[in-house]
């Protein structure tokens, strides 16, 4: 299961958005740390996990839009990824791909990192 969310969403956002008891939420990273600082900032590629009782009852995997590099922030370094696909440096993959796709075409353009630009904070 995948969800799209904003960029820069924090732990505490993220759990006041579930119907659950936030005790029953559990966040990790992309590399499966748990993350148990409220303020850190949730990224693409972070699994979100319902679990009760110590049994995992559902997951999904966050694609934080124009959040490219799954830092949980909106940067030109984002911005940086999207163009070097444009432009066949590098490829962006999976949910990366899918956090640079702005306008949701399945296609990287320049349109998406003027997009990701426009979206730094």
């Amino acid at each position: 299961i995948e969800d799209i969310i904003g960029a820069e969403n924090t732990v505490s956002d993220i759990k006041g958005m579930l119907a659950n008891n936030a005790s029953n939420i559990i966040i990790k990273d992309s590399s499966g740390t748990q993350i148990t600082d409220t303020g850190a900032k949730v990224g693409t590629c972070y699994q979100i996990i319902l679990s009760i009782n110590g049994t995992v009852k559902d997951s999904l995997t966050v694609i934080a839009d124009c959040d490219t590099d799954g830092d949980g922030y909106i940067t030109v370094a984002d911005a940086s990824e999207a163009m070097n696909t444009v432009y066949g440096v590098s490829t962006l993959s999976g949910e990366y791909r899918m956090a640079a796709d702005y306008d949701k075409n399945d296609s990287i353009t320049i349109l998406d990192v003027m997009n990701i630009l426009n979206n730094i904070a």
